[in-house]
């Protein structure tokens, strides 16, 4: 009897202990989020917005053509991450829908503030993550399927009436001088800038592919929270592999006039910082 009890007593033991690591195991199995927050700067500042029709000229372009921005937003969709050996890649659902469409972030920033820039990741897999890739505006593949509605409405005032498709990058402000005078043959004292990216050509596409390395890892582990900083320069969108002059280009709606901003865009992004819960990892300052 003494022998059965002790056997009763260590089968008693195994069961309760396996019953804690399962418990544990599935606690620690728990997806996290990663949320990406999207920082409009102008080179090394916090972009200022100022009122629309505005003759502070607040900023200077590479050709040092003063202007200022009144209005900033883009499409951010197709968001994924980059899971590093061992960890499988993460993607963002998305679903092209009249109903309630998802995976499509409209980031835009007004004189009255900024909505859109926090977007949230849900379900990610426990693991470590090293890069984020996302499409900047939204593919020509979706169009096909007619009118939609949240991020994606008409009413948000990001869809062409003259051309299929999204305005994917919208910048709009003023310069200082604008083209020159064909009557006074001087410079114009100001100018409306007003840049609608989207749409696609023969070989080329506004619609980029972006991909950021983060520089450090986004660790997720049992519902974990981690949040990547992403800045977007304005400055960096009007110069790179062409210096935007506003004396010759001060608005651009049509594909083929959007193309060296669309090429600019490409170096645009960056990762600022990397916090995963309480700790802070920064790599890009």
């Amino acid at each position: 009897m003494k022998y059965y009890n002790m056997v009763i007593a260590l089968a008693a033991i195994v069961f309760f202990s396996a019953c804690d690591d399962e418990d544990e195991g599935g606690e620690m199995d728990m997806p996290g989020t990663v949320t990406l927050m999207f920082d409009n700067v102008a080179g090394d500042a916090d972009l200022v917005l100022e009122a629309d029709a505005s003759t502070n000229y607040n900023l200077t372009n590479a050709l040092d053509q003063a202007f200022n921005v009144d209005l900033l937003g883009y499409y951010i969709s197709e968001i994924k991450l980059t899971g590093m050996e061992g960890t499988a890649d993460y993607a963002d659902e998305v679903v092209y829908s009249a109903e309630e469409p998802l995976g499509f972030y409209l980031v835009e920033e007004t004189v009255d503030g900024i909505s859109g820039h926090m977007i949230t990741l849900k379900d990610v897999p426990m693991g470590h993550y090293t890069s984020v890739t996302f499409t900047l505006g939204v593919s020509m593949d979706y169009l096909s399927e007619g009118a939609q509605g949240g991020a994606l409405s008409e009413s948000n005032g990001y869809v062409w009436s003259w051309n299929s498709g999204y305005i994917g990058y919208k910048l709009e402000g003023a310069a200082e001088h604008g083209a020159a005078s064909e009557h006074h043959g001087r410079q114009n004292e100001a100018a409306s800038l007003a840049y609608h990216l989207g749409g696609e050509g023969e070989d080329f596409s506004n619609i980029k592919t972006i991909t950021l390395d983060l520089g450090t890892h986004v660790m997720i582990s049992s519902a974990s929270t981690s949040m990547v900083t992403i800045t977007s320069d304005v400055l960096k969108a009007l110069t790179g592999e062409t210096d935007i002059d506003f004396t010759t280009l001060a608005t651009a709606h049509a594909p083929a006039q959007c193309q060296p901003i669309g090429n600019n865009l490409m170096s645009a992004f960056a990762v600022e910082s990397v916090e995963n819960d309480a700790e802070s990892t920064h790599e890009h300052e």
